[in-house]
């Protein structure tokens, strides 16, 4: 999350602000590539910075995103959860050069815009305020998603004729993936390999031939129905 330019004396806030103004100078100079990265550096250090406030884990990309989607529950924002994956997009990009400059550009008006959202909604959980499910900490709602995820996984290979340890264990499997955000991934399930995937439903689909190079499993949000 650390970026050099921001000197090692800064606060978390102080970096964004950095970053973010480097991120505009950046689109001036039709720099994609540091451009793209300083948006996802500003976003990044907002939320490192929230969490160093609560307490809570922010030491990689996996706690910030629980940290991102734990604010986005507590003010029922779902704008918040679509501007974080954007904001992730632009660190994709700076390794894809895919955006055109004039996305850039808007990403860094929508960064500004989910900070500002950011530390309002931290604000609300120093006031007490708590998501659906009771979690008080990213971590334990996280740990709601995961359970809610793998039953649902697990009744949809049992539909489909999967027996019970070997359907619990292909929603494991299967769970791991999406919510890593896995796109190659291939597993065995039974005695047998069997090709699982996520139809359009969001629903996991057993059966078809076993190809580790065509076998996608779609991101986590298509499986809670946001695109």
């Amino acid at each position: 999350m650390a970026d050099e330019e921001t000197g090692t004396g800064n606060t978390h806030e102080e970096n964004a602000a950095i970053l973010l103004e480097h991120a505009e100078d950046m689109v001036e100079d039709e720099d994609h590539l540091q451009a793209s990265e300083k948006i996802w550096g500003a976003v990044a250090h907002t939320l490192a910075e929230i969490g160093e406030q609560h307490g809570w884990p922010h030491a990689n990309n996996f706690d910030l995103g629980n940290i991102a989607y734990y604010l986005r529950q507590v003010v029922g924002d779902d704008t918040m959860g679509t501007a974080y994956r954007s904001a992730r997009s632009f660190h994709d990009n700076f390794y894809k050069d895919e955006f055109s400059l004039a996305e850039i550009d808007e990403g860094v008006a929508d960064a500004e815009e989910l900070i500002r959202k950011l530390k309002a909604a931290a604000e609300a959980v120093a006031n007490g305020a708590r998501p659906p499910g009771k979690a008080r900490t990213p971590n334990e709602l996280q740990g709601q998603i995961t359970q809610a995820m793998d039953r649902k996984f697990r009744a949809a290979l049992s539909e489909q004729g999967l027996e019970g340890g070997t359907a619990a264990r292909g929603a494991r499997i299967l769970g791991v993936g999406v919510r890593g955000g896995a796109e190659d991934l291939s597993f065995r399930i039974g005695q047998r390999r069997r090709r699982v995937t996520l139809g359009d439903d969001g629903r996991p689909q057993v059966g078809g031939r076993f190809d580790p190079q065509v076998l996608v499993v779609k991101a986590r949000n298509r499986f809670w129905g946001r695109r």
